[in-house]
């Protein structure tokens, strides 16, 4: 044989030596193809995820705006006690008004049923003189 071809023959079996040393490392690298697979079911929800990320990005840009907001929540808090505390003072005060006007009205009812009463006794006075001056009347007439 000739030492080119033999040379060549060498190499060729070279050649398959170092591609039968990396056959182990291939097939490690094989064992992991099911789980990318299954990585690769997750790829549409993953893609659909992915969609509402402006949306949460919008809402992002809005959170200085909010802590904004809420750095004027105590103040407000203050104002909602201060303002509790005049409707407190206006209640007391209202139903102070209110008693006197219910005291008013019931001395007022009052004071309406006396004079109903003494309206009803006059009523009765004058019946009764009415019925005397029409018999005096009629006496006198006869005369």
């Amino acid at each position: 044989m000739n030492t080119t071809s033999e040379d060549k023959i060498l190499e060729a079996i070279y050649g398959i030596q170092k591609q039968l040393k990396i056959i182990p490392q291939m097939q490690e690298q094989l064992k992991v193809i099911p789980q990318m697979q299954e990585q690769l079911k997750a790829i549409p929800q993953i893609q659909e995820q992915l969609k509402v990320i402006p949306e949460m990005q919008e809402q992002l840009k809005a959170i200085p705006q909010i802590q904004e907001q809420l750095k004027i929540i105590p103040e407000m808090q203050e104002d909602i006690k201060k303002i509790s505390r005049a409707v407190a003072v206006i209640e007391v005060e209202h139903g102070e008004k209110l008693a006197l006007v219910l005291d008013a009205i019931v001395m007022h009812n009052e004071k309406f049923e006396s004079h109903e009463k003494r309206f009803e006794s006059i009523e009765k006075t004058v019946n009764n003189n009415s019925n005397k001056i029409y018999y005096l009347e009629s006496k006198l007439n006869q005369i």
